[in-house]
């Protein structure tokens, strides 16, 4: 696996660094969603693999260990001699310091190439006293190192009290940086759960790093006694896998000397047959260890690369439901602003359309009809009669209280509207026939709670109601920030300004609506059976409306407002729900519940033409005026992070094939 791996470096190198560049557009796309998770990977992605990909690049052995454990005493005894401060109080030093090979590192610039990518500047220790300052890392030259190694000393990472420990963030980036660890523990703090699971997270969390254990135990402690302690360290770091990541340990038997910084610490290995531990490191190839590392970190590094893309996924269907339910909203909205447009004006043009294509022999007999008329209107007992007058083009004058009306509808709707989108969260009641809303958010739901995500922000949908109705509460999401303080520095006042001013028009008849009507006429025309011909000529001839004939109705009566009504359902238009169409009868029409039913079924479609007409036009102001900037950005946002989301996959995808042994 490791030998593949080297072969395959180069390649997996570029598919990193285009996996990077596409999880950093994608958070940004989405607002910043993942953004401390990304931040996390690609500092391990930098410093642990695009880094060190150079084949001779150094091991980093990393020391560190409790206060007051001997790291200091163990460095100084690799490095060769007393560089660094020792039998001081514990959490003394501040900084950590690196030890290279005289023999590598003596142009001042080798170092700080080597760590530039990590934002270090290692400068020379000048006085041991430096190290009690925080800053950049210090650096001494060693003639005992061999050039393949740099060894690390690091501050003490459990100064401190109540979880607030002064020198952890130089430990962890320290520990960051290492190819292996070189542990070191007493017997006071070796079943310190607090260090191990810190120690653990550094090694284990990306990657898996082996350790030596350096036990500093009393000289009357026996090797079994010691294995024992040690193999408890090893378990709580690495769990079951210890044996496989623990490459060997030494005990330092406890020495006021050594203890006082006047002596070099003597190390002995447990393990009969094994080096002393600075052959180890000298004798080390640094290519194995490095490989193995690299394919236990790259493991890691795309399985969070995929955690992130998943967590991606999640934003981009919560900007989806958001997005939903704002539509849902607008709807809403729409349904106030339509529910007084009048109705009988539609009617009125739809028969001037039909009436213009009627035949010359209809209009003929309509003519005669006026006169003959009366007597029949006497004799007959199943038909109602009404004098016939062509139907005004214009549709009709419409109120000033009307016109009143519908700007205040629309003004409601739009206050509405408004009021959402400024709000923390939208509340929005989605029709029964979408239940691909009720599933993303489930979708979600069960995301966050496996990635552990807490919080009140995620999308929820209730039940739904009798009427199979949902209700669905969404946040608003962090990508639509900008947009929505757009519309908030967008006053009231001169958005209610902009919708009056527009709405003079609405209730305009356009070429589209007369187009729409005289299709539908065409249509109806075409579905007439020779029953209903005949009686269109009849009635035409007597002028009347036979109770049979719901189509000759619409044709012959100039002025359908009267003391009774029938009710439209228009459920279908523009997804709005239980929205009725209201058109008023003349109380003398005479019609039975089967004929209202057909009337019913007719006058739809003539009804529909109309407030679809004025349903987009409504909509196409409120969106215009008030949500376009939401809506624009997240259709683009949208549609950007899943062109992002299906490159990061084909990327992973070929890491993971990368990954797996020839």
């Amino acid at each position: 696996m490791t030998r593949d791996l080297h072969k395959r470096l180069p390649n997996l190198k570029g598919m990193l660094q285009d996996m990077e560049g596409l999880l950093v557009r994608l958070s940004e796309q989405l607002g910043g969603c993942g953004r401390d998770r990304l931040a996390r990977w690609r500092a391990v992605v930098n410093s642990r693999l695009l880094a060190r990909f150079a084949p001779d690049a150094p091991l980093v052995a990393v020391i560190c260990g409790g206060g007051s454990a001997g790291k200091s005493t163990l460095f100084n005894t690799l490095a060769g001699e007393a560089v660094s401060p020792a039998g001081g109080r514990a959490g003394m030093n501040r900084r950590v310091l690196i030890a290279a090979s005289r023999e590598r590192f003596s142009a001042p610039e080798a170092l700080a190439e080597l760590f530039a990518p990590f934002d270090w500047h290692p400068r020379r220790l000048r006085e041991p006293a430096e190290l009690t300052r925080t800053g950049d890392p210090l650096y001494v030259l060693s003639d005992s190192l061999p050039p393949h190694l740099l060894l690390l000393d690091t501050p003490d990472f459990d100064t401190g009290a109540k979880g607030v420990y002064a020198n952890r963030e130089a430990a962890r980036q320290a520990l960051e940086l290492a190819d292996l660890m070189l542990y070191i523990f007493t017997n006071s703090n070796y079943a310190n759960r607090d260090n191990t699971d810190f120690v653990a997270e550094m090694l284990t969390g990306v990657g898996q790093r082996r350790a030596y254990l350096v036990y500093r135990a009393y000289p009357s402690f026996g090797d079994d006694e010691v294995r024992r302690h040690a193999m408890t360290v090893a378990h709580n770091i690495y769990g079951e896998r210890a044996e496989e990541f623990l490459m060997g340990i030494y005990r330092a038997d406890e020495d006021n000397e050594v203890a006082a910084g006047r002596r070099p610490m003597a190390l002995r290995p447990l393990e009969a047959g094994a080096p002393p531990l600075g052959e180890a490191l000298t004798g080390m190839d640094p290519i194995p260890i490095r490989l193995a590392l690299f394919s236990s970190v790259l493991e890691d590094v795309v399985a969070i690369a995929d955690r992130i893309t998943s967590e991606a996924g999640m934003c981009l269907d919560e900007l989806a439901l958001y997005t939903k339910a704002l539509q849902a909203v607008e709807t809403e909205c729409l349904q106030t602003a339509l529910r007084h447009f009048p109705l009988d004006t539609v009617m009125r043009r739809f028969a001037h359309i039909w009436y213009r294509g009627d035949p010359t022999h209809i209009r003929a007999m309509r003519k005669t009809g006026r006169i003959l008329a009366y007597p029949v209107r006497l004799v007959s007992r199943l038909i109602r009669a009404n004098e016939t007058r062509e139907p005004d083009p214009a549709g009709g004058a419409i109120s000033d209280d009307i016109r009143r009306q519908i700007q205040a509808d629309l003004l409601e709707a739009a206050n509405r509207l408004y009021e959402q989108i400024l709000a923390p969260r939208i509340e929005a009641g989605l029709a029964a026939a979408d239940p691909d809303a009720a599933k993303t958010a489930e979708t979600v739901a069960r995301v966050r709670s496996a990635r552990g995500i807490q919080g009140d922000g995620a999308p929820r949908i209730s039940a739904p109601d009798s009427g199979g109705q949902r209700m669905l509460v969404a946040e608003a999401p962090p990508a639509l920030d900008e947009p929505r303080q757009q519309v908030r520095q967008h006053s009231w006042t001169s958005l209610a300004e902009a919708l009056v001013e527009r709405s003079r028009g609405v209730l305009d008849f356009s070429d589209h609506i007369d187009t729409e009507l005289a299709q539908l006429a065409d249509r109806l025309r075409a579905q007439m059976s020779w029953r209903d011909r005949v009686t269109q000529t009849f009635a035409a001839f007597l002028n009347v409306l036979p109770a049979t004939a719901a189509v000759t109705y619409i044709l012959s009566t100039g002025d359908p407002v009267g003391a009774a009504g029938i009710k439209i359902k228009l459920g279908s238009l523009f997804g709005l729900h239980d929205l009725y169409a209201l058109v008023a009868l003349p109380a003398t029409s005479g019609l039975n519940k089967a004929d209202r039913a057909q009337l019913e079924r007719l006058l739809a479609p003539v009804a529909r033409v109309w407030l679809d007409d004025k349903a987009a036009l409504v909509r196409r102001m409120l969106e215009e005026e008030i949500s376009a900037p939401l809506l624009c950005r997240a259709r683009e946002d949208m549609d950007a992070s899943r062109r992002l989301i299906t490159q990061l996959e084909e990327k992973l995808s070929l890491c993971r094939s990368a990954l797996k042994p020839n």
